[in-house]
């Protein structure tokens, strides 16, 4: 959602400005800069509001009748790679100061401040008024570049979290409620539940405006995660440019190697993703890798994907495979040109792997079949294995984007949206019988 911004301006009045909720998830795709956090107003009379700042703390601030209240935390917010969940309600009635204002992060209720100020009793916030209101944006600056689902706002009633989540009884991970029970009051809404629907799910019909950027739909939910590059994993002096929620980057354009990996891998079962490339002028290899040790090894010594220990990848530019640790060649498939889809299926139970460009499997293969596949049975290392991506040499500017089944190439939809066998994803092609997108939900029930 970078750069994208709502507006709304309020008709009525509030049910009770002294009691209020907001509960919201989101997943962050860039850090270190000032951010706005679903809803804030301003007017002569108070603000109010949530941000991170560039240190990537969260604060909260409201001022009312020229006191100013607000927390920010101690704690730092840089998981890019999974869902938060957050809950800040109030009850300014409350005689205890401590309890008036509270922030809860997946399901817990933070206590750690850098500081915090407590709001006076019987204090009024001026969510719901009759003044102008933002979303993701303070006015004009300062936009939230992440993904955000399942927005309310409660007016009136200070809910805790377990009203929208609650902990799974198996692995003891916070999960969302999708239709939790709440009274709204008069000017609480639901937005976003289905990731980019701006028109109010309440009763109440309090839609918000686009004033700013674009709304993508997106398979990414707080109840099925799905990867993106890791824009906190490459080699510090070189960084790639990430955008569009980190499923598109840029390399830099130096002779060093640089690296895409993704957030998601798994230790077992069979994967589908789509890649496509702009600027092709490069030497890339796409490849799959064991995480940990390995990638480590590849990133101290700025090495090419495929030259340590347990990666298997193609060469994008000739076709051929490469598996290190020896960097053994292989015959296997065509070059990638300009705009050109490549799809990689990957199976880690038979250490199998196969290609395919525009919907046409390299090497004769079909791999729901079983056949043309590379194998990669050699590599022999355990635990989590991802995809990751770099130059093999040279200075290059070549733009990658990912579909880990999200249903885009950067803003580009794709035009067939071919989901997998459990109903997943949106894929230019179809996926091969058997595999499946790599996302929580199919980690978990085919991982291995």
């Amino acid at each position: 959602m970078a750069g994208t911004g709502l507006t709304q301006t309020f008709t009525g009045t509030q049910t009770d400005g002294k009691k209020g909720t907001l509960s919201w998830w989101m997943k962050r795709t860039k850090l270190g800069e000032a951010q706005q956090l679903g809803m804030c107003c301003n007017d002569a009379g108070g603000t109010a509001g949530a941000y991170f700042d560039t240190s990537d703390r969260f604060l909260w601030y409201g001022a009312y009748d020229g006191s100013w209240d607000w927390f920010r935390t101690d704690r730092l917010f840089r998981d890019m790679s999974a869902w938060y969940h957050i809950v800040v309600n109030w009850d300014t009635t409350l005689v205890s100061a401590g309890d008036r204002m509270q922030l809860w992060v997946n399901g817990l209720r933070e206590t750690q401040f850098e500081a915090r100020q407590e709001p006076a009793q019987d204090v009024v916030l001026e969510f719901g008024t009759a003044i102008a209101h933002y979303f993701n944006v303070w006015s004009s600056g300062s936009y939230f570049d992440g993904l955000m689902s399942y927005y309310y706002f409660i007016d009136g009633t200070a809910y805790d979290p377990d009203t929208f989540g609650e902990f799974d009884a198996t692995d003891g991970i916070w999960k969302i409620k999708t239709t939790p029970t709440v009274t709204f009051g008069n000017q609480g809404f639901l937005i976003l539940k289905d990731g980019n629907t701006i028109t109010d799910q309440s009763p109440n019909s309090h839609d918000w405006t686009l004033a700013s950027g674009t709304l993508l739909s997106t398979k990414d939910s707080p109840s099925n995660n799905f990867p993106s590059w890791n824009a906190q994993w490459y080699i510090p002096t070189h960084p790639p440019a990430f955008k569009n929620i980190n499923n598109e980057f840029t390399m830099p354009g130096n002779t060093s190697v640089v690296w895409g990996t993704s957030t998601l891998g798994a230790e077992g079962g069979k994967w589908y993703a789509e890649f496509q490339i702009d600027k092709n002028d490069g030497r890339t290899i796409l490849s799959i890798s064991q995480f940990g040790q390995y990638l480590s090894q590849a990133f101290a010594d700025n090495s090419s994907p495929a030259s340590f220990d347990n990666s298997v990848g193609y060469k994008t530019y000739n076709g051929d495979m490469i598996i290190g640790p020896s960097s053994t060649t292989s015959s296997y498939g065509n070059a990638l040109a300009d705009a050109e889809i490549l799809g990689m299926a990957w199976d880690m139970d038979n250490k199998r792997i196969y290609f395919s460009i525009n919907g046409v499997w390299q090497n004769s293969a079909d791999p729901s079949a079983g056949s043309g596949y590379f194998d990669y049975s050699a590599l022999t290392g355990g635990g989590p294995w991802g995809v990751l991506i770099g130059d093999e040499s040279g200075s290059y500017n070549d733009e990658w984007m990912a579909n880990w089944g999200n249903g885009y190439f950067g803003t580009t939809a794709v035009s067939s949206a071919n989901a997998d066998g459990a109903g997943i994803g949106a894929f230019e092609y179809a996926v091969p019988t058997g595999f499946y997108a790599l996302c929580t939900k199919n980690i978990y029930n085919y991982g291995g």
